[in-house]
């Protein structure tokens, strides 16, 4: 690149100029200006080295690498001393200029990164605090909910109780779970149902909660069989027909969300909701397990007996007093 870089013997050369590149902890890259002490040729080169005992050691390897980061500052030393030095550099205006232009644009980039970085870990910060502000908003609707929660647990389970003494409608315990929608989960206290995308039954619902978490529930009766009785694992046939209406719900919420238009219409922001099928009644620990073991195998859908949806409350309504002891 530059003229006046014939070598000579190491010790016929003396170091005039120098200039770090980089520094890392002890650890430098330098170009060195050298020059004979006869001749007085100049040459450059280039050493990685160590600080030792505050001296810097060059390592001794005949070649090394540079990180391209340092290539803006390298060619910037180097030209550098080609003025001072007088070199002719045989590189035209014309790449001198792209050079610069290419550094400027390399540590554009990095800036550009930089600030990406900030703006990330900034990001992480503030969905940490949503979160947090998430969980005691929920634990918020608990403590002024709780014992109306308890209430409810108490009137859902009598309704389970009467309609197996066909005592009143099995449409009335589907009601109560429409107008109840905390049952499924806190978070859907005082959200108003909405018809899920192609279903035509008053017993078809979507909710969302404040996190834009969507369920799509399908409401059967208490007395539709879950299993067929013939095999073990087998569904009985309103089981396995209503199940497969609710993953034609879940599918058109999916592909309905996606469309801009549509999901200002529907009012429907989740774009994977879960899917939820009660139907019938679990009389025995057993049959339970059996739900347990068909769920496993089933993928953003699950189904629940009534008993089964009663438990899941009873829990919560323990999990959550133990918490507040």
């Amino acid at each position: 690149m530059f003229e006046g870089d014939r070598m000579g013997k190491k010790g016929n050369f003396k170091v005039i100029e120098e200039r770090e590149f980089y520094k890392i902890g002890k650890s430098r890259g330098v170009i060195k200006i050298s020059e004979a002490k006869d001749t007085k040729t100049k040459m450059v080169s280039f050493s990685k080295e160590v600080n030792k005992n505050g001296k810097w050691i060059p390592k001794r390897k005949k070649f090394f690498s540079v990180s391209f980061r340092w290539i803006g500052n390298i060619i910037d030393i180097l030209l550098e001393f080609a003025k001072k030095f007088k070199w002719k550099v045989s590189a035209s205006k014309k790449s001198e200029d792209e050079f610069k232009e290419l550094k400027k644009r390399y540590e554009e980039s990095l800036q550009k990164i930089s600030e990406m970085e900030e703006l990330i870990e900034k990001l992480k910060e503030e969905a940490k605090s949503y979160r947090a502000r998430l969980e005691e908003y929920r634990k918020d609707v608990i403590r002024k909910n709780f014992q109306k929660f308890k209430k409810d647990i108490e009137i859902f389970e009598d309704l389970i109780k009467r309609t197996e003494k066909r005592e009143v409608k099995e449409e009335d315990i589907q009601n109560f779970l429409k107008e109840h929608p905390w049952m499924f989960s806190p978070e859907y206290y005082n959200v108003t149902p909405k018809k899920p995308v192609g279903s035509k039954s008053v017993f078809d619902f979507y909710l969302e909660d404040y996190k834009g978490q969507g369920i799509v529930i399908e409401l059967k009766k208490p007395s539709d069989k879950i299993f067929s009785g013939k095999e073990e694992f087998g569904l009985s046939v309103k089981c396995g027909i209503a199940l497969g209406q609710l993953i034609r719900y879940v599918e058109n919420t999916i592909s309905y969300s996606r469309d801009v238009r549509i999901r200002e219409i529907e009012k429907i922001k989740e774009i994977r909701p879960l899917g939820f099928l009660i139907i019938g009644k679990t009389k025995s620990k057993k049959e339970i397990e059996k739900v347990k073991i068909l769920n496993s195998y089933l993928h953003m859908v699950q189904i629940l007996s009534y008993d089964m949806l009663l438990l899941r409350a009873k829990n919560f309504i323990k999990t959550w007093e133990k918490s507040r002891r």
